[in-house]
């Protein structure tokens, strides 16, 4: 992969970064136990979310 290729994923792939750490992955933040996210990071999950929808939705669409 291209070093220059940015891979969305969702937490069910919390361990890529582990495995793979010479591809750039983009992740949304984890709330930890007992604390609450930020307002930043809020804004980031939700702009990552609509990201990955559009995604989620190219797939549906070729599945049909």
């Amino acid at each position: 992969m291209p070093e220059d290729v940015v891979s969305l994923f969702d937490l069910g792939f919390l361990g890529v970064e582990k495995e793979y750490p010479e591809q750039r992955s983009l992740l949304p933040v984890k709330r930890e136990k007992d604390c609450e996210l930020t307002v930043k990071q809020k804004m980031y999950n939700h702009k990552h979310s609509k990201r990955r929808i559009v995604i989620e939705h190219a797939i549906c669409r070729i599945k049909k």
